[in-house]
This record gives structure tokens, sequence and C-alpha cells, in this order.
């Protein structure tokens, strides 16, 4: 079969991007005809250095949107490669089934519901935002409510994705989907990549990160969180997009009077793996995470896993009640604690339960799940 698979922006390199690249294996794997409909041109070096998969190789087809609005008509940019896009890759490549791995306020023509699966990772729908976003809020400037109301006029109209198939990435991202569309998602756990082989006898008193540096990832709790522990070095492990530069400078000014933060921008795979396997804990600030990919990579290395007490990581249980966290006093003590009492049983205890969210699990519950949709 010809099947198609959609995606923003393979170029990012995140936990978003790892899911579709295996996705595309899958499918390969299985003997189906593959094409990619992105909306950049595709670096796939970069991601043969990323995720070291010839994701090149497995692709009969890739269409490039180039879809450009300016910046502050983000949103907007995004519905329009949903739709139009949509129709174009489906003229172009005629697949027998798309799957969307990412879902960056698309929308998806009526013609072509009945054979389009969505992989929903995490929600950005202006439409009652707060109720997406645990303790998250949406600015009530008026020039945000004139920029949000066209967008919220347009989903009403074009939110036909709702009744693709659909698939999330945590019961929590589930429990969402049922709460706000009334449907039901089939959970399949993203892939994580591990880092089985690096040794546990190297930790330092060390927190990572590793997260891009957005606003929504809030590293100013982060910075505040280093403050309260000035004997402990944070490490704190980030890309950088050309949108968040100004975001980034700001951060940095911030810090200047934190003596024990240290940056490592757009840092290879070999010094990520490299801090990790130095770091007895990985702190994760985000609000309402959806799954947090970083949670178990640092499992995998012998990390602690410390994020705030929301999202995936509260609800589908993926890491304790005693390391999550709400308030940044919370999440000093925390810190402290499991600096303190970081212990070899520990952290192999760590590294077998992440080893539930290899790519191989991700990939045969995939298939799993399109065995339904597939006409063999």
């Amino acid at each position: 079969m010809k099947i198609g698979v959609i995606h923003y922006n393979l170029n990012a390199c995140g936990g978003a991007e790892y899911v579709c690249v295996n996705m595309i294996e899958a499918l390969k794997k299985s003997g189906h005809e593959v094409g990619l409909c992105v909306n950049d041109s595709v670096d796939f070096e970069r991601l043969r250095n990323f995720f070291g998969v010839d994701v090149k190789n497995n692709l009969s087809y890739v269409y490039t949107a180039n879809s450009r609005l300016v910046p502050f008509f983000e949103m907007y940019r995004r519905i329009v490669y949903g739709y139009s896009v949509f129709k174009k890759f489906w003229k172009r490549f005629d697949p027998d089934l798309v799957v969307v791995s990412f879902f960056p306020l698309s929308v998806v023509p009526k013609d072509y519901i009945e054979k389009t699966i969505t992989y929903i990772q995490s929600f950005v729908i202006p439409i009652d935002f707060r109720s997406f976003y645990e303790d998250e809020t949406i600015s009530n400037s008026l020039s945000s409510k004139i920029y949000l109301m066209p967008i919220r006029a347009m989903l009403r109209v074009f939110d036909d994705f709702r009744d693709t198939k659909l698939l999330a990435n945590s019961r929590y991202t589930s429990r969402l989907i049922k709460e706000r569309w009334d449907r039901n998602a089939f959970v399949i756990y993203p892939p994580c990549p591990l880092y089985l082989d690096l040794p546990i006898n190297k930790k330092k008193d060390w927190v990572c990160t590793l997260s891009r540096f957005s606003p929504e990832k809030r590293y100013e709790a982060i910075l505040e969180i280093a403050k309260e522990t000035p004997d402990i070095e944070y490490h704190l492990v980030g890309s950088v997009s050309s949108d968040k530069i100004q975001y980034f400078s700001d951060l940095l000014k911030k810090s200047r009077s934190i003596n024990n933060v240290h940056f490592h921008i757009n840092a290879s795979v070999d010094e990520k793996k490299e801090i990790l396997q130095k770091s007895k804990v990985l702190l994760h600030a985000n609000r309402g995470e959806h799954f947090g990919i970083c949670l178990v990579e640092a499992m995998s290395s012998g990390t602690i896993p410390v994020p705030h007490n929301s999202g995936a990581a509260k609800e589908d249980s993926l890491v304790p009640l005693e390391h999550r966290w709400k308030t940044v006093r919370d999440a000093a003590k925390i810190i402290r604690l499991c600096v303190d009492n970081w212990n070899v049983d520990l952290a192999n205890k760590l590294r077998d339960k992440s080893r539930d969210f290899d790519s191989q699990s991700f990939q045969r519950h995939f298939m799993n799940s399109m065995n339904d949709e597939i006409d063999y």
C-alpha cells in the first residue's frame, strides 16, 4: 500500500520528530511505500546524526510545501498547511492512507476523513486554551483577542480532524481528547531514545535539562530552582530555533548572576549523552506535559527525572509522587534529596522501566493499530 506521513518540520529533531521517523521506519519494514509531506526541506543528514536512522532510504516520495507567512501569523500558517497542503499532497502522491504524525493546528478536508489517522502528541488549540494546559494562561490583551478571534471561528468550521482515527501519546492526552472532543483515542506511548550503554558510575552532583529553549518549558522557574541550590551544578541542554532567539537572550540575561548554571545550546548527541551520564537528576518544568520523552531518556541513563506534578508524569504514573513538584521550593527540596540519595540500585530500576518505551515497542504497537485500517 501507499501510505503518506504528514509532519510539520522534521528538522526540529525533537520528540515529535523521533515519533515520525519511527512511524516511517515501521511502515517501510512492513512493506509499504511511504511518502512524506513536510513544510520545510528535510536535512536528512541531520536526521541521521540525531536519530541514527537513514530516513531518506525509507521514503519513495517527499513533498515540501514551503508555506510562508510572517512569524506573527504562525498559527494561521499552520492552518493553511493543514488544509491546502493536505489536498496537494494527496493529489500528487495518491496514498491509500495518511498518518498525521504531528498535530500542528491541522485541519483535514472532509473527503479524506476516513483515510486519515492522527497521532496527537500535544494540544496547541487556542480555543479554551486553559483547559488544555494545567495552570497555563493566555494573554487577555486586546491584541491577543483580535489575533485569536479568526482562528476560533476557522476551527469551529474546519475541525474535521476530530473525526479521523485518533491515537494519543498518553492516557493524559487521551483523557483531554475525550473531555474536549467526546472522541476516543487509542494510547500508544511514543518511542524514546535509550542510553542503556552509558556507565552509571560517573555521576556528579549535577542537574540537567533536555528540552528546547521555549517559553512553555518554563526555564525561568529552573533558574529560580538553581538559585535555591547553589552548590549543585545545572546543565541546561536545549535547542534554540530562530523565532526563540529573543527569548533565549532574555534567559541568558536573567542567568548572569547565577553561577551554578551552564548552557549547552544545540548540543550534539554525544554532548547530551555525556551530560546525562554525569547528572543525577533531570529537571523538567513544563506544566501539563503530554508525555515527556526526556523523562524516559533520563531513566535510561540512570538519572532521576524530577518533573512538574502534572500531565502524563502524574496521570500515567511515569514518575512517582515523591519526585514530582508544584513549587520552586518543593523542587529544590526534591532535587536535594535526589542528589544526596542517588544510588546504583535506584539507577538500575530506572533503566529497567525505560525499556518499556523503546523503538521496537512503539513500532509494534503502531503497526498493530494500523492493521484495522489497512486493507490487505
